[in-house]
């Protein structure tokens, strides 16, 4: 992973939550297709309403860390991480279950957002203000 080393203030992740949050109310949004998130959506009963009320939830509470980006073409850009634990509903076992959810994203400078990570959190991970 690629961290980035920088010290972020709460106000500075509110900004960015702010913006993003806004992104989405503009429909300035698009949700990466890979495959891991996808499967947030076979195993649990979860849908669009659902992942959008989860992004308006977010709190600086729930930032994790920024990483750089590993692609050659946008190693300038910076990934902000989220994780977040949510009640949702196992499918085909209607149990409902207490989810980390890894949310990983990309503000552009025109105010788009990439939402590339939204999917069950796979190892443990810190929260930045914890």
């Amino acid at each position: 992973m690629n961290e980035d080393s920088s010290i972020f203030s709460k106000e500075e992740i509110s900004s960015y939550l702010s913006e993003v949050k806004k992104a989405i109310r503009d429909k300035k949004y698009t949700f990466s297709s890979r495959e891991k998130n996808k499967k947030l959506f076979i195993d649990y009963i979860i849908d669009e309403k659902k992942r959008l009320e989860i992004i308006y939830n977010l709190t600086v509470d729930d930032f994790c860390y920024v990483r750089n980006n590993d692609h050659k073409n946008y190693s300038n850009e910076k990934l902000y991480v989220f994780s977040k634990k949510i009640k949702l509903i196992k499918r085909f076992d209607f149990d409902e279950q207490l989810v980390g959810i890894y949310i990983k994203s990309n503000k552009l400078e025109d105010g788009f957002c990439f939402i590339i990570s939204f999917h069950e959190l796979e190892h443990p991970i810190n929260k930045y203000f914890k």
